[in-house]
């Protein structure tokens, strides 16, 4: 993101003092990003996985140079939180390398509560043989707003956003998926305009459905 660029917008809501400013996020936010992820994600492998783990993994999208991490903020709170990469399969093989010892402390607390989610932190540790590959693709690894702001316009900013950064940086291909179980994530991306590409049975089972944006 080029340096100083914000964008602001207006909440449609009765809210007061309701000005909310989207940003590049600091690595010191990620634990506020975690807490809005285990909320908006319940259930789901990372979440179990533990604040800690996410914390990890958020930083570390902060950190590297093919990382975009843009937070919609309001009076100095974090309301919601957009995360992706460029390149994924080099960023990912980066993180793994640089991280893979925080990663396995952080996961401790986790796998302890659910033993059974142990193969599934080697998958989440393992995303470089699955994730696209190119310094012109991207990946939207996370979208999620606070409850109380929900349906309040925070996503669809944050996304616009999102795919704004992406043609800036020279991309020329934006893929990400969602469970197909997720009714509500799918809800908004086709109500903002995006529609789906294929679906796919992932490692653990579950139905995802894939979307595919082209610059």
């Amino acid at each position: 993101m080029t340096a100083g660029r914000v964008l602001v917008i207006r909440l449609v809501s009765t809210m007061e003092h309701n000005t909310v400013i989207i940003r590049k996020m600091r690595g010191t936010e990620a634990r506020r990003v975690a807490e809005i992820h285990t909320v908006a994600f319940p259930g789901y492998t990372l979440s179990k996985l533990g604040k800690l783990f996410l914390r990890v993994y958020y930083h570390g999208i902060c950190d590297d140079a093919d990382g975009i991490a843009l937070v919609g903020e309001r009076n100095g709170t974090i309301l919601g939180f957009a995360t992706g990469m460029m390149n994924p399969s080099g960023f990912y093989a980066r993180l793994l390398k640089r991280r893979w010892f925080r990663f396995m402390v952080a996961a401790v607390p986790g796998a302890i509560r659910h033993p059974g989610f142990i193969p599934r932190l080697f998958g989440a540790l393992w995303l470089p043989q699955s994730s696209p590959v190119g310094g012109t693709i991207a990946t939207l690894s996370s979208i999620a707003v606070s409850p109380e702001v929900a349906g309040c316009g925070i996503g669809r900013r944050l996304m616009e956003e999102f795919v704004a950064e992406v043609k800036r940086r020279g991309g020329t291909e934006l893929t990400w998926g969602a469970k197909k179980r997720d009714e509500i994530a799918n809800r908004f991306y086709q109500r903002i305009g995006y529609s789906e590409t294929r679906e796919h049975v992932d490692s653990q089972g579950e139905g995802v459905i894939e979307y595919v944006f082209r610059f």
